[in-house]
């Protein structure tokens, strides 16, 4: 901004969505559900509107008309696979394992997992239930895990299960 009149779209008067992954990644770190909401529908109503995942789109009308464009485009898809992944199921990489940081908009309610996850020498099953980005409870293998931390050390297949509220709903409750 501001789109130069000019020139046509591309880089200019354009949405990528890979960056707007970035901006929904980073919205899920800071806890701005309606930002990430943005974000997932902006690539979500790309992805369907064009039956692919194009590399950008006009932001002023939304088409896929740009001075070049191309379909099932890596990064878009990567971008909207890291947002499903990091950001709705929660699963942030650290030295020693996953820590689990949920973010769910309010329009997204409900449940979403993830089956087989390859994650070192162990097959994650990963369930989370609700919205907002308060863990209100999280299990491994059907037992307590209040830290929501999955320690690389394990082996084999585990399921995890959480149970998000929103931190509105939390401040009301206390």
């Amino acid at each position: 901004s501001p789109q130069i009149s000019a020139i046509g779209s591309y880089h200019n008067d354009a949405i990528w969505p890979f960056v707007t992954s970035y901006y929904g990644l980073a919205a899920a770190k800071s806890g701005n559900r309606a930002a990430l909401m943005h974000a997932l529908a902006s690539n979500m109503r790309a992805a369907t509107f064009f039956g692919s995942n194009m590399e950008n789109m006009v932001a002023s009308s939304g088409g896929k008309e740009t001075a070049l464009n191309s379909p099932r485009q890596l990064w878009s898809v990567a971008g909207f696979s890291g947002l499903y992944r990091n950001a709705l199921l929660g699963i942030n990489y650290e030295d020693e394992g996953i820590r689990l940081k949920p973010c769910v908009p309010a329009q997204m309610k409900a449940c979403r997992k993830i089956e087989n996850f390859k994650y070192r020498d162990m097959l994650l099953d990963i369930e989370v239930v609700g919205e907002g980005n308060v863990i209100k409870e999280c299990q491994l293998d059907g037992k307590n895990l209040p830290s929501a931390f999955i320690p690389a050390s394990l082996t084999g297949k585990h399921t995890v299960f959480v149970i998000l509220g929103s931190a509105e709903a939390e401040a009301k409750a206390a």
